[in-house]
C-alpha cells in the first residue's frame, strides 16, 4: 500500500506546481496601450457597406417577386387582347379581370417601393408603376384606341426593370 501512496504523491505535487505556474502566468499578463473607439470614418464605411449588402439582398428578392407578379398581369392582359382580336371587339369580361390583376400589380409595386432598395431600382419600379397605372386607367375607361401606345410604353419600362434587376 505504501507503494501506491508514494507513487501518487509526486503526481499531486507535479499537478500543483503546474497549476501554480499557469496561474502565475495568467495573472502576470498585461496588455499595454489604451482602448479606443473605432474611427468615425471606419464606422461610416462599415455602415455604408452593410446598407449596400442589405439593399442588394432586398433587390434580388423584389426583382424575383415582381418578375413573377408582373408576368401574371402580362399573361392575363395578352389573353384579353387575344380574346378582343378574335371576337371582333368583345372582351368577354376579361377586361374586368385584367383591371383587378393590374390593381394587384400596382399594389405590389407600391410595396416594393417601400423596401430599402438601390436608387436605380426604386426609381424604375416607380416608372413601371406609373405605366401600369396608365394602362389600367385606359382599359377601365374603355379607351381602346390608346391601349397599343401605352402597352408599348408599359413593355419598354418593364424590360428596363428586367435589365436593372440583372445587376443584382
Amino acid at each position: 500500500m505504501t507503494d501506491t501512496i508514494a507513487f501518487a504523491a509526486p503526481r499531486r505535487v507535479a499537478a500543483a506546481v503546474v497549476a501554480l505556474g499557469a496561474a502565475g502566468m495568467l495573472m502576470g499578463c498585461t496588455v499595454s496601450g489604451t482602448a479606443h473607439a473605432p474611427n468615425s470614418d471606419v464606422v461610416a464605411k462599415y455602415v455604408a457597406e452593410q446598407k449596400i449588402i442589405t439593399q442588394k439582398k432586398n433587390a434580388r428578392t423584389q426583382c424575383s417577386d415582381l418578375r413573377s407578379t408582373l408576368g401574371e398581369g402580362v399573361r392575363d392582359y395578352n389573353k384579353m387582347i387575344d380574346q378582343y382580336n378574335s371576337s371582333g371587339g368583345n372582351f368577354a369580361g376579361l377586361d374586368k379581370q385584367v383591371i383587378t390583376k393590374l390593381d394587384a400589380n400596382i399594389e405590389a409595386l407600391n410595396q416594393a417601393q417601400s423596401v430599402d432598395l438601390p436608387d436605380d431600382l426604386k426609381t424604375q419600379i416607380g416608372v413601371v408603376k406609373d405605366a401600369t397605372q396608365t394602362q389600367r386607367d385606359r382599359l377601365a375607361a374603355g379607351n381602346i384606341d390608346s391601349l397599343n401606345d401605352s402597352a408599348h410604353k408599359w413593355n419598354d419600362v418593364r424590360r428596363q426593370l428586367d435589365v436593372i434587376c440583372l445587376r443584382y
